[in-house]
């Protein structure tokens, strides 16, 4: 008699992670187990799972290249975005300068 179970209740990552929040919000359908019995497992089963295997990995590591890619990105674009606060800054202040400078010349 084969046994089910649903891991619909399993979520990983947090809702605070920053990669998680820039990921797509896509809603998954619930995982259902089915055990097999040892007397079903024959030589097309062992294929079927290892070709699961091999097909899981291959998930996994292209879901953790682009996790890693997001992360470099927004690293990247968090340093952009500093360096555009800086400039931004300075030419505040310079605009203001030139503001204060013109002013005195207009009340002659």
């Amino acid at each position: 008699m084969p046994y089910v179970t649903s891991l619909a209740s399993a979520q990983p990552s947090s809702p605070q992670s920053p990669v998680r929040s820039l990921s797509s919000n896509k809603t998954t359908k619930p995982c259902v187990i089915v055990f097999v019995d040892d007397s079903a497992k024959d030589d097309k089963y062992w294929q079927r799972r290892k070709k699961n295997n091999v097909a899981a990995k291959r998930s996994r590591d292209a879901r953790r290249v682009k996790e890693n890619q997001i992360a470099m990105r927004a690293a990247f674009l968090e340093k952009q975005n500093d360096t555009l606060r800086e400039k931004y800054e300075e030419i505040m202040k310079e605009n203001q300068a030139l503001i204060e400078r013109l002013s005195k010349y207009e009340n002659v």
